[in-house]
Parts: structure tokens; sequence; C-alpha cells
């Protein structure tokens, strides 16, 4: 049976600076949300200083409001707590906003610290920590979407980031000046080994079916051409098309 905490309790440990828990990465650092005039403007760190947000094309989070979710502490005590959290992209990192028990008229947003044993379930997403130094240049741990249950043979998984693209003035009198801009992408990836290694995957049938052991790909292949996947469309159409392939081979 599983314990349940409050999220009030849950803070102090992640904020503690003296909690005594085994953060992921050695070298990690902990970027601080920097927030202004009660949260409703923010600012970000960029290659042209600090930028405020309002003035920048796009946003740094997956999703601008707060989403319903849950905190998973699956250190012995198995215990998780409902909350509102957003995954920031651009600093990857998990933020939550809750009311103070102490002061109920105060509501706080905060970054909640990269402790390997919380994993974030936002909205039907799941966001747990890694570590690799190829994925993750910034440091040796980071943020992964898990897209399949991690108990299968090949565990399917989506990491975003951003590219952030400095304004751009008019060349000619024909043109607009470009605002400064942020760009999400994503790359899939996928583990063999429960999330201890992890190869790229393009949403390309030869690509995906690569991926496969010698004596199931044409079993695959005839798998992909009966269902007419093209992997092509929207994200959420080739996205998809990719999880129910993954599905499939899982299930041979």
């Amino acid at each position: 049976m599983k314990n349940y905490v409050s999220l009030s309790l849950l803070i102090l440990v992640l904020f503690s600076s003296e909690v005594n828990a085994q953060y992921a990465g050695q070298g990690e650092f902990l970027r601080e949300l920097v927030v202004r005039e009660s949260g409703d403007i923010y600012t970000i760190d960029t290659e042209d200083g600090q930028m405020n947000l309002k003035d920048i094309e796009g946003s740094p989070f997956l999703t601008e409001e707060f989403k319903s979710g849950v905190i998973i502490n699956n250190s012995k005590e198995k215990s998780k707590i409902k909350a509102n959290l957003r995954y920031n992209i651009f600093y990857d990192q998990v933020e939550v906003k809750y009311e103070n028990e102490l002061k109920m008229d105060l509501v706080q947003t905060m970054v909640l610290k990269r402790v390997d044993i919380y994993e974030y379930l936002v909205e039907g997403k799941l966001f747990k920590l890694y570590f690799n130094d190829e994925i993750f240049f910034d440091g040796d741990s980071g943020y992964l979407e898990v897209l399949n249950s991690e108990d299968k043979k090949i565990v399917l998984f989506k990491k975003y980031y951003q590219n952030y693209i400095s304004a751009k003035r008019a060349s000619t009198t024909y043109q607009r000046d470009t605002p400064p801009q942020l760009i999400t992408n994503f790359t899939y990836y996928i583990s063999k080994d429960s999330g201890q290694t992890f190869s790229s995957i393009e949403a390309d049938r030869w690509d995906i079916l690569d991926s496969f052991e010698n004596n199931e790909k044409e079993v695959m292949k005839d798998f992909i051409k009966s269902n007419k996947f093209k992997f092509r469309g929207t994200d959420k159409e080739l996205e998809n098309e990719l999880k129910r392939t993954i599905s499939y081979y899982n299930s041979l």
C-alpha cells in the first residue's frame, strides 16, 4: 500500500540543502527559476544575455499552464502525491505550484531539485532523470519522457530540447525584423537495458527496423506494411505509429 505525504513536507525535502539524498550527477548544476513581479514575468539566460520572455517568440515550457500531476517517490517508502506541475524544457527542470499551508493566500512556484528517486507524471507524461554523458551535454543527467513500460525489451524515450535564435534585423525595407525565438525540438531514444544505455532513433521505417534483432526484422516489416505505417504526418501521428511498432515488437 502506497503512503501519501503532504506536498509541503515533500517540498521541504526537495528544497533542503541538508537533505542526505543521492543527487543524480556529480557535477550537477541547479538552475534556479528567476521570478519577477509575483511570478508574472520570467527571464532566461541566453547567449544574448538575460532576456525577458515577453520579448521572445515561443515558450520555455512544454505547456505554459501548470497541469495536474503526480510526484512519485521511488525510495523504499514508495509514496506519491498529487501536485500542479509543468516541465521547463529550456532549463530541463520540473516546477511545482502549490499553496503554502502556513499562508493559504500565498501561491508559490518552485523548481524541484534533480533527485534521482523522484519521477514526475505531468498530465499523463512521465518524466524521469537519467544518466548519460552523450545525451546531456551540460552535465551527466537530465529528464526524459518515458513512452512505454521500462520492463520491456525496448524502452522508448523522448528528449525535449530548445534552440535559442537571436533577433534579426530586416535586410531590406520589404522585410520585417525577426524577434528572438525559442524553438522546441525533440529526439527519440531507445534502450535495450532499462535505461542504462541509449541509442537515438529516427521515425523512419528503415532506421526502426535496424533497431530490431535480425530474426525478427521480417515479422516487423510485415507489421509495418500491414498497418500501412508511413511514419509521416503530424508529430502526434508519427509518434503513435512509432509507439505501436515498438509495442508490437515487445509483445513478440
